[in-house]
């Protein structure tokens, strides 16, 4: 006969992922806070500071996945 496990599998990844998402997402918005482009008033600007703002936030997308 073999026997099944009834017990969960270790959740503790779940909040891990879950913490990094965040992480990400609050780097998002704090990035564009800071960078702010809507109120750029050249269109190069904007797209320059839509960059920069996009690129903080994977930046910590990456940090939070190494770690």
């Amino acid at each position: 006969m073999s026997e099944e496990r009834n017990e969960p599998g270790p959740r503790w990844w779940r909040w891990i992922v879950a913490s990094a998402a965040v992480a990400v997402v609050l780097a998002g918005v704090g990035a564009w806070w800071l960078v702010d482009p809507l109120s750029v008033d050249e269109p190069k600007d904007r797209a320059n500071a839509m960059q920069a703002a996009l690129a903080i936030a994977f930046g910590f997308g990456g940090l939070a996945t190494l770690g």
